[in-house]
């Protein structure tokens, strides 16, 4: 038997069954009428394991992933039969399973729970206690040592280990509770709290994790002396480092960056962009641009370095509330009159030429609506520089702006009136030819 609560005066039961396979379960939706002051059920169903397991053990407990939302994550502990040797010996001592989740969303009376990935293999003991933490499963299992907890962040619906770390918190038994954004840990007489800052998005935190463990193959060791200058272990104008962009080796050496980057073989960070500038590797810069998981920040390093990587810097502008604060950092006032200048050029572009010709011509032209929430963010996060910039240029960028909402706004009105019109009508009957009969129908 499992409770977890869903949102305000609402609750659901999770319940093992006799009549049900051992690959279902039972489960009741209860939420709280606070007007009649008792209980109603909103919903009752089966859970069925999508696929095909041996055996999952025992319910432990269940959570809703998200409050508001009927998601739920189900936990089970394996069988204590599975670590039992042959029959007439004694217990062989295997090491602590894992325990097993599903993901489960209570939207219908026959609904499906899937089982998560299993965790990575690490250092340390099955899970002491776990917590669902804003679309997360948070983990938190003994090491060796037994004097800190390591903790696994893993996404609550597929299982992808998103983060992990140390928590120094002693003790054989962990209680948990999360309110918000912390969570506070007891071991004993040690408390802990750990505050949380996850994104909603948990893919943009596994997109690239695997960077950091990458090393470059046997076969190719060219770039160790430039990630040996990332790494620190090198000064940037270290001999073998600067004969590896010299005018014999550049080209070779800025292509192979270039693909390791697209590999995703080099960790994003300050020390590689700052590299890439001095040895003005921009084939290198526009590689690492089309990483989505590339700072906002380095990618405004990267512009503020080489203006002409503005096309595939405002193709990247999906969010404009992240980039104001990376522009009002790193982006210098000199570099304004240049950009807005492309900026016009582009939407007029835009404005002139059919979007068939543009993609033949230019296939890297940002869109319309990318070139507007680049102007956006360059709004909010440079105003003071904006402000001191020539009257005229910025009159000429109101202009445009003007152009393009009446072109919007057109474009809308006839898309209306071409539906309206393209919509099949019948005729509107005459007084005359009415009915002789009309029939209505009265509730009693």
């Amino acid at each position: 038997l499992a409770l977890a609560r869903l949102g305000p005066g609402r609750a659901a039961l999770v319940r093992n069954s006799g009549a049900l396979t051992p690959m279902s379960l039972e489960f009741f939706v209860v939420s709280l009428d606070t007007e009649a002051r008792r209980t109603a059920l909103e919903l009752r169903g089966t859970l069925r394991m999508a696929g095909s397991l041996v055996s999952l053990g025992t319910l432990q407990g269940a959570a809703a992933t998200e409050s508001g939302k009927d998601q739920i994550l189900l936990c089970w502990e394996p069988d204590a039969s599975a670590t039992t040797g042959e029959s007439g010996k004694s217990p062989k001592k295997t090491p602590a399973k894992d325990l097993l989740f599903a993901s489960a969303v209570l939207d219908s009376k026959d609904s499906q729970m899937s089982l998560l990935a299993p965790a990575p293999t690490v250092a340390a003991s099955a899970p002491r206690c776990w917590q669902c933490v804003s679309g997360y499963l948070a983990e938190w299992c003994t090491v060796q040592q037994e004097a800190s907890l390591q903790l696994r962040v893993r996404d609550a619906r597929f299982g992808m280990l998103t983060a992990s770390g140390e928590v120094s918190l002693g003790g054989k038994s962990t209680v948990a509770s999360t309110a918000g954004a912390v969570t506070l840990l007891s071991s004993g007489k040690s408390l802990a709290a750990v505050r949380w800052s996850l994104p909603q998005f948990s893919l943009r935190m596994v997109v690239g994790r695997a960077a950091a463990a990458a090393q470059p193959s046997s076969k190719d060791k060219t770039l160790i002396p430039l990630r040996e200058v990332v790494a620190g272990k090198r000064p940037r104008d270290d001999p073998e480092t600067q004969e590896l962009f010299s005018a014999k080796r550049r080209a070779a050496s800025e292509q192979l960056l270039a693909q390791e980057l697209r590999r995703r073989l080099w960790r994003p960070s300050q020390e590689l962009v700052d590299s890439i500038v001095h040895h003005r590797c921009w084939a290198a810069g526009s590689a690492l641009l089309s990483l989505p998981e590339l700072d906002e920040g380095l990618a405004v390093r990267l512009l503020a370095a080489r203006p002409e990587l503005l096309a595939r810097v405002v193709r990247r502008c999906s969010a404009p509330q992240s980039l104001d604060a990376a522009l009002r950092d790193h982006l210098p006032a000199a570099s304004l009159p240049f950009i807005l200048e492309t900026l016009l050029d582009w939407l007029a572009a835009h404005r002139d030429f059919p979007a068939k010709l543009i993609e033949s011509a230019a296939p890297g032209l940002p869109a319309q609506t990318d070139i507007v929430n680049f102007l956006r963010a360059l709004a909010d996060g440079c105003l003071s520089s904006l402000a001191r910039l020539d009257g005229e240029l910025l009159e000429r960028v109101v202009e445009r702006l003007s152009i393009l909402q009446a072109d919007v706004a057109r474009a809308e009105r006839l898309y209306g009136v071409v539906r309206a019109a393209c919509r099949e009508r019948k005729p509107v009957a005459a007084a005359a030819h009415a009915p002789p009969m009309e029939v209505s129908l009265l509730q009693l």
